[in-house]
């Protein structure tokens, strides 16, 4: 039996079966097969993904940057790349010195122990990250969370820490 639902801020409709998207328009025929089920059924709005939600919320955390004595280091994926870089060529060769480019544009030198505690702090941040969306996924899946608000709030304080 066909069913449908509601797109987000009911800007769409969606045929249940066969996934199709059927735009707000009188003039279209599947539209109006919409409406006429409508004079009978009531269209439910598309169920929201929590997992996704959560998802990109720590994505949007892990990318976030941190402070770190004093200086922000950014962590977008990116910079995740060059900071593991860097620190592959001091485990090399511990007497490099790396010209690091600060967020605010400044350069400085770096020794290896700095360049290496600058790695662990980004990758104990992306960790920590995905470490909580791993607990987020399993407060879900147990419904104790259970709207996109709530979702999103559980990774706010894994922002600039």
């Amino acid at each position: 039996m066909t069913a449908y639902l509601y797109g987000p801020n009911a800007s769409y409709v969606v045929r249940t079966e066969d996934g199709a998207i059927i735009p707000i328009d009188p003039e279209n025929r599947d539209y109006q097969a919409f409406e006429e089920w409508a004079l009978t059924n009531t269209p439910n709005p598309i169920p929201i993904d929590l997992f996704a939600v959560a998802a990109e919320a720590r994505y949007q955390a892990e990318i976030s940057g941190i402070i770190l004595n004093g200086s922000v280091i950014l962590t977008d994926r990116d910079s995740q790349g060059l900071i593991n870089g860097a620190v592959s060529l001091v485990q090399i060769n511990a007497a490099a010195t790396i010209r690091f480019k600060t967020a605010a544009g400044t350069f400085v030198d770096l020794n290896a122990q700095q360049v290496i505690g600058i790695g662990v702090a980004v990758g104990m941040h992306v960790q920590n990250c995905f470490a909580r969306e791993a607990d987020v996924a399993a407060e879900i899946t147990a419904g104790t969370l259970t709207t996109p608000d709530a979702v999103r709030a559980r990774f706010a304080n894994l922002t600039r820490t």
